[in-house]
């Protein structure tokens, strides 16, 4: 049922002439593929995501699953999120969307973000602070409300209102990976603590 999903996927994207959406969907694909029996993280992206490099976190690898142009929706579309999730088992997934959400409001995007995170509910599941854009100040109350953990990042220049400005996507993305290994060293030592209790 899951390979039927991606190839509905897969077929509208080409029907909609999104060839790049479609290359970057079989690049991630082929990264879980490749991390196959590695701790993962999972990262669910925008072209602030796409555009920057991650590295390990408390020893979890990151499948990095961001398009251009993505919003909530993208992952919503064919449960494209939820796809990569079932298919990486990561310890952890990091939602850092929200740049291209504005034009659709945040009433919009707060109940699109409420229905991801019900879609994910199989998985811990965090909120990236939006580094810059007009939805920067709305994330923290929303990942409040739906009880989900927030990566808070920097504030970090920009030089259209959503992006990133290049000179600092490494030391954002180095904001991300510090907040999942705090998250993933939570997590493992609640479960250590679980044990010793049971």
């Amino acid at each position: 049922m899951q390979r039927l999903r991606e190839r509905l996927a897969w077929r509208a994207a080409i029907a909609w002439g999104d060839t790049p959406s479609v290359q970057r969907h079989r690049a991630i694909a082929d990264r879980i593929a490749e991390t196959a029996g590695r701790r993962r993280w999972l990262l669910l992206g925008d072209s602030n995501a796409a555009a920057a490099a991650f590295g390990e976190a408390c020893g979890a690898v990151p499948v990095v699953a961001a398009f251009d142009g993505a919003t909530v929706e993208t992952f919503l579309f064919a449960d494209r999120g939820a796809g990569y999730a079932s298919r990486c088992h990561p310890l952890v997934i990091v939602v850092a969307l929200g740049a291209n959400d504005a034009a659709s409001g945040s009433e919009v995007f707060a109940k699109r973000l409420q229905r991801l995170r019900v879609r994910l509910r199989r998985w811990p599941v965090c909120f990236a602070a939006v580094p810059c854009g007009a939805l920067a100040e709305v994330l923290p109350g929303l990942a409040h409300a739906l009880n989900v953990p927030l990566i808070t990042t920097g504030t970090y220049p920009s030089h259209d209102g959503k992006h990133v400005a290049s000179e600092h996507r490494a030391a954002w993305a180095r904001d991300i990976e510090a907040g999942v290994a705090g998250l993933v060293a939570f997590k493992a030592d609640a479960q250590t603590l679980n044990t010793a209790i049971a």
